[in-house]
C-alpha cells in the first residue's frame, strides 16, 4: 500500500482526474478555469492519463507487458459490468455503485435514469453506437477546439456526450451518495477502478476521429479485437466489414416450407477455436464407394446414436441438420447490422469455409459417439465414374443412412447428371464423358472470385451471380437430383431440410475435397486474401458441447484441422469442352429475330444480340454475356440453360458442349418474395472455340427447363470487360 501523498498512489491518481475536471487549475496567463471536458481536450487528456497510469502499474507489478483492460460496452458480450470488478474481496470493487446495475444487468448506453427492458437494449445500444460514431467531422466527434481565455461552452463531441457521460451515471450510486459518487461525479470518478476500463474503451475511438470518422482502419474494430464494435449503418457503410452471425438473437427461419424453428439451444459463453493437436498420420477421409464394411458400420452406428439423442441436445442429428437451416434460411442477422441484413453462407465466398467448418465439428461429434478418434466421414466421389451413382449403402431402408425423401428414380443404379436440369432423365449423349468435361470446366477457373465466389462485406446480401463455379454447378444440381418431388423438394432439394439426409454430408465432403484439389492445380492462385473474408466467422457446438467461434482463416488448411483425403484418380483433369456435333451455320439457316424485353420464360427465347466493337487499344478484354434483371421467386425450383450459336428446337444437350455457356439453378430457400438479379457468363473461350471472332452479333438461346413460368428476363446484352484474372467460359 502506497501512502496517499505518494504521487503513484491510487488516491492521488484519482485526484488527477478531480483536478483537471473540476476546475482546480487556471489556464496559463488567464483567469479562466482549465477544463478537459466538453471540448476537444477530452480524448487526448484521458489518453495521456491512462498512459501514465498504466506505466505506474507496470512498474509496481514489475511486468513491463502489463496492459489495462477495456470495458467492451459497445459489443453485446461486454454490455454488462465486468464480473471481475464486482467481487467485494477484490481491489477492483467499489461499494459506491448502483446495486441495480450488477451483472447480468445490461447496460443502457444512453442511460438517463430511466430503465429500458433488457430484450430491447442490445439493439438500441448498437443503433446508438452507430449514430454516435457516424458523425462526419472532427469537431462533431472530438469536440470543439477552445482557445486560451475561453471556456468549453458545451463543446463536447458525440462520444463524450453519450455514451461516455451516461455510463458514468449508470455506474454511480444515486441512492447511497448525494452526488452519485463514485463514477457518477467527475471529482470522484477516478476512485472507482472501473473508471479506467471505461476510459480505455473510449480511448481507441479517438484513433478514428482525425478528419472524418469515415477514415476508420477497419482492422481496429473487428469483433472481439478492438475497443469499438463494428456496426452497419442504414446506408450500408461499415465500421467493420467481416461477416459474423448474431447467434445470440436467432429468429425463426424463413423457409419454402414455412416458418421453422432452426435455432440452436440457448448459447451462453462462446470460446474461440483452437486448432487440434495433430498426430500424424492424418485422419484420411475415404471415398464412399471404396469404404470397407467396418467403416460403413461405424458411420451407420454414429448417425444412429445422433438420431437417438433428445432433439434439444446440440449433438442430435436433428439439431445438426438445423445448423444448415439456420445459416441458409435467414435465422441470423449479420452481427451489428441495424438494417437487419441477413447472414447467408450460400451464393458467396463463405460457402466453402462454412461447410468445411460444419463438417469438421460434425465429424468430431461422430467420433465422440463412435469412440474411434480416427473415424472419418466419407466423400461421395461423383466427379469420377466409379462414384457417379448414389452410394449403395445409403439406400438400405433399414440403415440410419437412409432417407425416404429422395427421388426414387435416382437410386444407386441411376447414373448422376452433374448438370441435372430437373426435367431430363435419359440422355442421348455419353453422360460420363459429359460429366467429366463439365467438371473440367468448373475446376479450371483460376481466380478465387471465380471458384470460391465473391467476398461479401458487412451489410451486403449475396446474389446468384456471387456464386463460385462449383457451388452453382454441380453442387446445386446434385441437391436437386437427390431431392423428391414433394412441394418443396425435401429433403436434399431444399436448403432448410437438406442436412436431414445423411447423404448431404458425403455430398459436401466431396465439395470440400474439390476445394483442396483446386488449390493444387497448375497456375491457380490460392484463396482470397481479403481480411474481411479471413476474419468472418461462424459458431458451432463442438464434441464437448462448447459453443465455438471459428474464423474463415482457421479453415484454409485441412492438415491443420487434422485430416486429408484418400487419393483417387481425376479423370476430368485433361478433358476440355468440345463443340456440339451439329453446330448452327448462319449461312445455311435464317437468323432468329431480335425480340423485345422483358420476357417471361414460358418457353424458349432465341434472339440475336449485338457485340460491341473492340476499341483496339491493345488492352486484353473478355466478352461477357449479361442477362439483365432476372426476376424470380427464390422459394421455387428454377432451372434454365443459356446457349450461344444455337437456334434449333430444344434438344438433349451436353453441358460440356462449347455452345452451352452455363445455366441458372435455384434451390428453394427463404420466404416467398421476388428477387431480381443479373447474371454474367464469360464467353471469350466459347467465341474462340466456335470460330465466331468476326461475327458482329451472336444467336443467344435461353431454354427454361423447370419453373420458367415464374421467371422474367429484363434483357440480354454483350459487353467487354478488362481481363484482370483468367476466367473460364463458365458462370462467374
Amino acid at each position: 500500500m502506497l501512502p496517499e501523498d505518494d504521487p503513484r498512489s491510487f488516491a492521488h491518481q484519482a485526484k488527477v482526474h478531480c483536478a483537471y475536471c473540476d476546475d482546480a487549475y487556471k489556464q496559463m496567463d488567464s483567469t479562466m478555469d482549465f477544463q478537459v471536458h466538453e471540448n476537444a481536450l477530452f480524448f487526448p487528456f484521458h489518453r495521456a492519463y491512462l498512459y501514465f497510469f498504466e506505466r505506474i502499474l507496470c512498474h509496481l507489478l514489475e511486468k513491463p507487458d502489463f496492459a489495462i483492460p477495456f470495458w467492451n460496452w459497445d459489443a453485446p458480450p461486454g454490455m454488462c459490468m465486468p464480473k471481475i470488478y464486482t467481487k467485494p474481496s477484490s481491489s477492483l470493487y467499489d461499494e459506491n455503485r448502483d446495486k441495480c446495475h450488477q451483472p447480468p444487468k445490461l447496460l443502457n448506453l444512453n442511460y438517463g435514469g430511466k430503465e429500458v427492458k433488457d430484450p430491447e437494449i442490445v439493439d438500441f445500444n448498437l443503433r446508438w453506437m452507430n449514430d454516435q460514431m457516424s458523425v462526419e467531422t472532427a469537431k462533431e466527434f472530438l469536440g470543439k477546439v477552445i482557445k486560451r481565455g475561453n471556456g468549453p461552452e458545451n463543446g463536447s463531441g458525440s462520444i463524450e456526450t453519450s455514451p461516455h457521460n451516461n455510463i458514468h451515471i449508470w455506474v454511480g450510486d444515486p441512492e447511497a451518495t448525494i452526488h452519485g459518487e463514485d463514477m457518477g461525479h467527475f471529482y470522484s470518478a477516478g476512485r472507482d477502478p472501473l473508471f479506467y476500463a471505461h476510459h480505455a474503451n473510449v480511448d481507441p475511438s479517438s484513433n478514428n476521429g482525425e478528419d472524418s470518422v469515415s477514415k476508420f482502419d477497419r482492422r481496429e474494430v473487428l469483433f472481439g479485437l478492438g475497443g469499438l464494435y463494428g456496426v452497419v449503418t442504414a446506408t450500408g457503410s461499415v465500421l467493420a466489414a467481416p461477416l459474423t452471425p448474431d447467434v445470440f438473437n436467432c429468429d425463426m427461419a424463413q423457409t419454402p416450407g414455412g416458418i421453422k424453428n432452426c435455432c440452436p439451444p440457448r448459447i451462453g459463453k462462446i470460446i474461440h477455436f483452437v486448432p487440434p493437436k495433430i498426430q500424424q498420420p492424418y485422419v484420411r477421409r475415404p471415398a464412399a464407394h471404396l469404404m470397407n464394411q467396418t467403416q460403413i458400420e461405424e458411420l451407420e452406428r454414429g448417425i444412429q446414436k445422433l438420431k437417438q439423442l433428445d432433439e434439444d441436445d446440440p449433438h442430435s442429428f436433428s439439431h445438426q441438420a438445423k445448423i444448415h437451416c439456420a445459416y441458409c434460411d435467414y435465422a441470423y442477422n449479420q452481427l451489428g447490422s441495424i438494417t437487419e441484413t441477413r447472414f447467408e453462407v450460400h451464393s458467396n465466398a463463405l460457402f466453402f469455409p462454412f461447410h468445411r467448418a460444419y463438417l469438421y465439428f460434425f465429424e468430431r461429434i461422430l467420433r465422440h459417439y463412435i469412440g474411434n478418434p480416427d473415424f472419418a466421414i466419407p466423400f461421395w466421389n461423383w466427379d469420377s465414374p466409379p462414384g457417379m451413382h448414389m452410394p449403395e449403402f445409403y439406400n438400405r431402408p433399414s440403415s440410419s443412412l437412409y432417407d425416404n425423401l429422395r427421388d426414387p428414380r435416382h437410386d444407386p443404379h441411376k447414373l448422376i447428371d452433374l448438370n441435372y436440369n430437373g426435367k431430363t432423365e435419359d440422355h442421348s449423349f455419353d453422360v460420363v464423358d459429359c460429366n467429366l468435361r463439365w467438371m473440367n470446366d468448373r475446376m479450371k477457373v483460376q481466380s478465387p472470385r471465380s471458384f470460391l465466389g465473391r467476398v461479401l462485406k458487412a451489410g451486403e446480401t449475396p446474389k446468384p451471380s456471387d456464386m463460385g463455379t462449383i457451388e452453382q454447378s454441380p453442387h446445386n444440381n446434385i441437391h436437386d437430383w437427390v431431392g423428391t418431388k414433394t412441394p418443396h423438394f425435401e429433403d436434399m432439394g431444399s436448403f432448410y431440410s437438406a442436412a436431414l439426409d445423411p447423404l448431404f454430408y458425403a455430398h459436401h465432403t466431396n465439395i470440400d475435397r474439390l476445394w483442396n484439389i483446386w488449390k493444387t492445380l497448375d497456375g491457380n492462385p490460392k484463396d482470397h486474401t481479403d481480411p474481411d473474408w479471413l476474419n468472418s466467422s461462424f459458431v458451432f457446438y463442438d464434441e464437448n458441447k462448447n459453443a465455438v467461434r471459428i474464423e474463415v482463416s482457421d479453415c484454409l488448411d485441412t492438415e491443420k484441422l487434422g485430416y486429408v483425403y484418400q487419393e483417387v484418380p481425376l479423370p476430368w483433369l485433361l478433358l476440355n469442352k468440345i463443340p456440339s456435333p451439329n453446330p448452327w451455320i448462319r449461312t445455311e439457316e435464317p437468323e432468329p429475330p431480335i425480340i423485345n424485353f422483358p420476357q417471361t420464360l414460358n418457353s424458349d427465347i432465341t434472339t440475336m444480340v449485338d457485340r460491341p466493337e473492340e476499341a483496339g487499344s491493345g488492352e486484353e478484354v473478355d466478352v461477357v454475356l449479361v442477362l439483365e434483371d432476372v426476376e424470380y421467386d427464390p422459394t421455387t425450383r428454377v432451372h434454365f440453360d443459356v446457349l450461344v450459336n444455337v437456334v434449333d428446337e430444344a434438344q438433349d444437350r451436353c453441358a460440356a458442349f462449347l455452345e452451352f455457356v452455363g445455366s441458372f439453378k435455384n434451390i428453394p430457400h427463404g420466404l416467398h418474395h421476388h428477387d431480381k438479379t443479373s447474371l454474367r457468363f464469360v464467353i471469350t473461350e466459347v467465341i474462340q472455340g466456335l470460330g465466331l471472332e468476326r461475327d458482329k452479333n451472336l444467336a443467344v438461346k435461353i431454354e427454361p427447363m423447370v419453373g420458367g413460368e415464374g421467371v422474367t428476363l429484363g434483357g440480354i446484352k454483350i459487353q467487354l470487360e478488362p481481363v484482370f484474372v483468367p476466367l473460364s467460359s463458365s458462370f462467374t
